[in-house]
């Protein structure tokens, strides 16, 4: 009996030391397999060669470019990001549609005017530096021939957080040829205690906020912060000069924030983001469409030539069904500078214009009437294209009541414009710059008879000149404007009285289609 005690005692014993050799040496092995964030590379093999099946050899050169963002690509659906089976979709839908992607240097020569792009140029980026925008894409893309940029906050690939690339994996992706790595910052997806309180409400964004500095018991100063965040788009420029030898020139700026969102406690935050990022990065991006409703967009999708560079717009995609993305794309492509509108058919010409203020009415055999509300104002219809450039603009109207009626034309908004028109009793070329007019040439006076009843005016441009011509009658001639882009509209004005305008038509079409004489 003792002996059976004996032998249980060591069997326990032996037990309990194994069990101690297993926590001491394969705990940490352990701790090591439960952590890891387990991602293998997903191979894809299409079912049958993807081709486009639209021909753009006839399309002209891109005027301008959508950018998609996404985060992570993962297989099950979920809200915060895109199902594989989704992501998949929209390459194939991009590949048919005759859709090639660019790199942001290519985008960036484009820019500049340095280089030419395929009609249906488009740049696809990820964001983060998450294993998820790699690991899950890379063979789809290279498959369909396509490349990507993935802008990576440095820290994680730093601390070699199992979830984010690390940079064994950044230098695969540089070498590949697909992927361009840029600028995200290097704690910028951070929180910092912006108080002492330590909770939830009381933390702000790395690169926005005013650090809580808990030694002092005080906030940063304004110059504590700026140098920290400058600080900051510095190491992680650095972080990848110094790891994968490519120099970062675009940044996506982290979070969608240069400061302007209400979880900053810095109302500075927004300029000095602004000048930072100047300082260091050609180009930096935002987003068009709303996070939470990825199908709501509040600023264009497509990037021109003349945009501001540090705010240029990207689709956050997440799981847009294919077809979605594809009437996205659809419905704001660039369209050439043409249409060509007669008040007789009053169905497209209501449905080509934009009453911008004032009062309107159209009927077939009378044309579009168009009332201010009030003596001293104004009305206006709008037409065509806000990024429209190098286009001829004429229309029928008619002055009836008020002291003018004009084109405007090159529009960008309500104070940066041309216009060429009649005012009291002389034909006018006018540019306003910042809400200030200056007249291009001086008025030239009409006879009581031209002042009033139906006549066409037109403008011609070419070459970054303008000539304005009243019923075929050269007016003002080879006036420089310069290169310009925007929509146009009619408008009229009254002091004293309603002013009342009467238009019959109205044409814009391409400049080079369009004789100056």
């Amino acid at each position: 009996m003792g002996n059976q005690i004996t032998s249980k005692i060591v069997d326990i014993s032996i037990l309990g030391a194994s069990l101690l050799i297993f926590i001491f040496l394969g705990l940490p092995f352990a701790q090591s397999f439960l952590s890891e964030y387990n991602i293998q590379y997903y191979r894809w093999e299409p079912p049958a060669p993807i081709a486009s099946l639209v021909d753009t050899s006839k399309m002209p050169p891109a005027k301008a470019v959508p950018i998609l963002m996404y985060h992570g690509v993962v297989e099950e659906s979920e809200e915060a990001n895109t199902s594989i089976e989704n992501f998949i979709g929209q390459m194939e839908m991009l590949k048919r549609e005759g859709w090639e992607t660019i790199s942001l240097t290519e985008y960036d020569l484009f820019r500049q005017g340095q280089l030419t792009l395929p009609p249906k140029a488009i740049v696809i980026t990820f964001d983060d530096g998450r294993k998820d925008s790699y690991y899950t894409t890379d063979d789809v893309l290279r498959q369909l021939g396509f490349r990507a940029t993935i802008f990576v906050a440095t820290a994680k690939a730093i601390e070699e957080e199992p979830f984010y690339l690390n940079w064994e994996d950044l230098r695969r992706m540089r070498d590949s040829g697909r992927w361009e790595i840029e600028a995200h910052g290097r704690h910028s997806h951070e929180k910092v205690a912006i108080s002492s309180a330590g909770t939830e409400e009381e933390y702000g964004r790395y690169l926005t906020s005013r650090r809580w500095l808990a030694a002092g018991k005080r906030l940063e100063t304004v110059a504590e912060f700026q140098k920290r965040v400058e600080q900051d788009y510095l190491d992680n420029i650095r972080d990848i000069k110094a790891n994968l030898g490519l120099d970062a020139k675009y940044l996506a700026v982290p979070l969608n924030d240069y400061g302007q969102l209400p979880v900053s406690n810095n109302p500075e935050a927004t300029a000095f983001n602004h000048e930072v990022v100047k300082k260091y990065f050609r180009m930096a991006f935002i987003e068009a469409n709303s996070s939470e409703r990825v199908e709501s967009f509040s600023l264009p999708v497509y990037n021109y030539k003349n945009d501001d560079p540090y705010l240029l717009r990207r689709i956050e995609v997440k799981n847009m069904k294919p077809d979605v993305l594809k009437k996205v794309l659809d419905s704001e492509f660039p369209s050439s500078p043409s249409i060509e509108l007669k008040t007789a058919d009053t169905v497209n010409f209501l449905k080509e214009t934009r009453l911008d203020y004032g009062y309107m009415t159209i009927t077939s055999n009378k044309g579009l009437n168009l009332r201010t509300l009030s003596p001293n104002a104004s009305a206006k219809v709008d037409f065509g294209d806000l990024y429209w450039d190098a286009y001829d603009l004429s229309a029928v109207m008619e002055r009836k009541s008020g002291r003018s009626i004009a084109l405007n034309f090159y529009a960008k908004d309500e104070k940066n414009y041309l216009s060429f028109g009649l005012s009291d009793n002389g034909l006018f070329l006018r540019r306003r710059v910042g809400g200030k007019d200056s007249d291009l040439r001086p008025s030239v006076l009409l006879s009581r008879e031209e002042q009033v009843g139906r006549h066409t005016y037109r403008i011609a441009w070419r070459d970054g000149r303008i000539s304005a011509f009243f019923d075929d009658r050269l007016i003002f001639a080879n006036v420089p404007v310069g290169a310009m882009e925007g929509s146009a509209s009619i408008k009229i004005w009254g002091d004293k009285e309603i002013a009342e305008g009467l238009i019959q038509s109205i044409k814009i079409s391409p400049a080079h289609l369009a004789q100056t004489s």
